[in-house]
């Protein structure tokens, strides 16, 4: 019981700590939507904690690096559909969408593999 009172509380302030990456402007920085970053965090935060409450209390390896490529690709994702909107000049709405959508998913595999890596250690200790 003790080690799910640990994790819940290292799942929790992860969530607020990639939250409070939102308030100080990081995500902006990272390629984020100006306008739309609280909706990528909330959204990522949220699907996040599915994905962790399938993968937890013991995540093995090989998804945790699964969850780190895949974090990689949605950050990738999003930067190229931020390029394709500012090139099309805000008109190509897919892009838009692409890019909302990638940094969405980039917040959930972020929120995913750090609370797996706590979950690993966690246990481990």
């Amino acid at each position: 019981m003790k080690a799910y009172i640990k994790l819940g509380f290292s799942v929790a302030i992860i969530a607020l700590a990639l939250f409070g990456a939102h308030i100080i402007g990081f995500w902006v920085q990272l390629g984020a939507h100006p306008f739309w970053s609280q909706s990528a965090t909330l959204l990522g935060l949220g699907f996040g904690l599915i994905v962790i409450g399938l993968i937890l209390p013991r995540p093995s390896w090989g998804v945790i690096i699964l969850l780190l490529i895949l974090t990689a690709l949605a950050l990738q994702t999003s930067s190229s559909g931020k390029e394709t909107f500012a090139i099309s000049y805000a008109e190509n709405r897919y892009a838009g969408q692409i890019w909302h959508f990638g940094f969405v998913g980039f917040v959930t595999g972020l929120f995913a593999s750090i609370s797996a890596l706590s979950a690993k250690f966690i246990n481990r200790a």
